[in-house]
């Protein structure tokens, strides 16, 4: 893999509070849960308001067993918040620091097919790459595909990004999908190409005033709180509308999207999740 931060090996033992194993930020640290009840813990200093993100990259991609978890602790061990499965089976977060001090970073796992056992996991190929950086992360685009042999200009969304944040993304004619990333950014996307037209569906919750799109196309789209619908118009002759929309949580993101057909006087004709 190639990455856009220095990388770092994991050191042994770091296993406890008083073994964290240092690392200057940013970087990727490469590592390995060794042995069943392992656990990795590294550390790094932030300055209050700082925000940490750390991701870890183990079950998908690289194809690693295990279950991961991620706990930001601070200098006395004590867990300041936790997190798993945020994207697939790989946990990450981002940590807003609330003051200026040395924080420490723990990773352990279970074993991605569950079994009786209750206790974390480790063996050769529980293998890792651990991200950590308080500068810029890519976490998502607008859209989320990119058009086939041309240029889509994606609009980013992390944290710790430049307002307005852009980058421009050309996949070959007969990809399925590409890679994203920014060489001054850590984190990235695997997109799909599409041939079809690309849309973003900012402010389509208005009922009065939906947006209006081609019966072929692909809409990204961000559902911006509690109760809110996203809505669409298409114009389209007899038997010819098939909607369908990819899961949020296979593209790594916490949404259950339900999806709803209706007709020109707003009743309901089909709805999947």
């Amino acid at each position: 893999m190639i990455g856009t931060l220095p990388e770092v090996l994991e050191q042994e033992p770091n296993d406890s509070p008083d073994k964290t194993q240092a690392v200057s930020l940013p970087a990727t640290v490469n590592g390995r849960l060794e042995k069943n009840g392992d656990v990795d813990a590294y550390r790094g200093d932030l300055q209050k308001g700082q925000t940490l993100v750390a991701s870890l990259l183990a079950h998908r991609v690289i194809g690693s067993p295990m279950d991961g978890v991620l706990q930001i602790c601070d200098r006395q061990g004590f867990v300041l918040q936790q997190i798993d499965d945020a994207c697939g089976l790989d946990p990450q977060t981002a940590f807003v620091a609330p003051r200026d001090d040395r924080y420490g970073v723990r990773v352990f796992a279970f074993p991605d097919a569950p079994n009786s056992t209750i206790a974390f996991a480790g063996g050769p190929g529980y293998v890792y790459r651990l991200t950590l950086t308080a500068g810029g992360f890519l976490d998502s685009t607008l859209p989320l595909a990119v058009r086939s042999a041309e240029p889509t200009e994606l609009q980013a969304g992390g944290w710790n990004l430049p307002a307005a944040a852009t980058i421009l993304a050309t996949a070959p004619g007969d990809a399925e999908q590409l890679d994203v990333f920014h060489p001054q950014w850590a984190g990235w996307l695997r997109l799909p190409a599409t041939p079809f037209p690309l849309a973003i569906a900012a402010g389509a919750n208005d009922a009065s005033a939906p947006l209006e799109v081609p019966t072929s196309v692909v809409v990204s789209g961000c559902v911006d709180g509690p109760a809110t619908w996203t809505r669409f118009v298409l114009r389209c002759g007899k038997a010819s509308a098939r909607p369908s929309a990819s899961s949020p949580r296979s593209l790594g993101y916490p949404l259950d999207a339900i999806l709803e057909l209706t007709d020109a006087a707003g009743q309901s004709l089909a709805q999947s999740r």
